[in-house]
C-alpha cells in the first residue's frame, strides 16, 4: 500500500487549574494561590495505512469479500479530524494478461468498502464518521464505490475518493476532535465479479492518501 503523510504545526494550549482555598475554623485569615501550566503542541503528522486484502475465492457473477487492517495516526493535536482517500487500478491477472472486467472505458467489476471501520486502541479517541458541515448527510455513505481504472493498460487509475472520515470542529452529528491519536481495526471490502470474466487470479494496486479534515 501507499500512502502520504501530511503535516501541520500546532498552536500552544493553555490549560488554567484553579485553586481550591481551605478554611481553618476560627481562622483569622486565609489565603488563595493559583496555578497554571502552558501545554505547547509540537509539530506532528497524519498516516493511514490498509494491509493487503486477499478476497476469498468466487465464481463469476457473485461478490466476495476480504478484510484488511487500517491503522491511522494523527499526532497533530489539532483535533481538526481526517480523511482517507483511495484509488485501485484494475484488477489483472498477469499470467493470462486478463483484466477481471472487460470494458475499455469503465471498471465492471465492483470494489466497495463495506462499512465505516470500527478503529480504536489504548491511545486512539475513537473516529467517527464525519456529517457535511450544516446538515446531517454524512460525509461517506456505505457501501463506498473505490474508484477503480478502466481494464485498460492505457488508462491511469481515477481521481481517488474519500472512503473513511473522522469529524472534526467543522462538522456536525459528531464529536469534535475524533480520530486522533494511533488507531487501529478491521476494514471489510466487497468485490463484485463480472458473469464473463475469465477464471484467474487477479491483483489491484490501492493508493491510499490521509488529510487533515474531513
Amino acid at each position: 500500500m501507499k500512502f502520504r503523510n501530511r503535516k501541520k504545526e500546532i498552536a500552544g494550549i493553555a490549560i488554567g487549574v484553579a485553586a481550591i482555598a481551605v478554611f481553618n475554623v476560627g481562622a483569622l485569615a486565609s489565603s488563595t494561590s493559583t496555578g497554571s501550566v502552558a501545554v505547547s503542541g509540537t509539530s506532528g503528522s497524519y498516516s493511514a495505512s490498509f494491509t493487503n486484502i486477499t478476497f476469498t475465492g468466487a465464481t463469476l457473477g457473485t461478490s466476495t469479500s476480504g478484510t484488511s487492517t487500517l491503522t491511522t495516526d494523527d499526532s497533530t493535536g489539532t483535533g481538526a479530524g481526517w480523511n482517507i482517500t483511495m484509488n485501485a487500478t484494475a484488477f489483472y491477472d498477469s499470467t493470462t494478461s486478463t483484466y477481471l472486467g472487460t470494458s475499455s472505458t469503465t471498471a465492471n467489476d465492483t470494489l466497495e468498502l463495506n462499512s465505516y471501520p470500527a478503529l480504536g486502541g489504548s491511545g486512539c479517541t475513537t473516529p467517527q464518521n464525519a456529517t457535511v458541515t450544516g446538515g446531517t448527510t454524512p460525509v461517506v455513505t456505505y457501501p463506498m464505490v473505490v474508484p477503480q481504472e478502466p481494464d485498460t493498460s492505457s488508462t491511469a487509475a481515477p481521481t481517488a475518493a474519500v472512503i473513511v472520515a473522522a469529524s472534526g470542529p467543522t462538522t456536525t452529528g459528531g464529536t469534535n476532535g475524533t480520530g486522533e491519536g494511533s488507531c487501529s481495526g478491521t476494514a471489510t471490502f466487497g468485490l463484485t465479479i463480472p458473469s464473463n470474466a475469465m477464471p484467474g487470479t487477479y491483483v489491484s494496486t490501492l493508493t491510499t492518501t490521509i488529510a487533515s479534515g474531513p
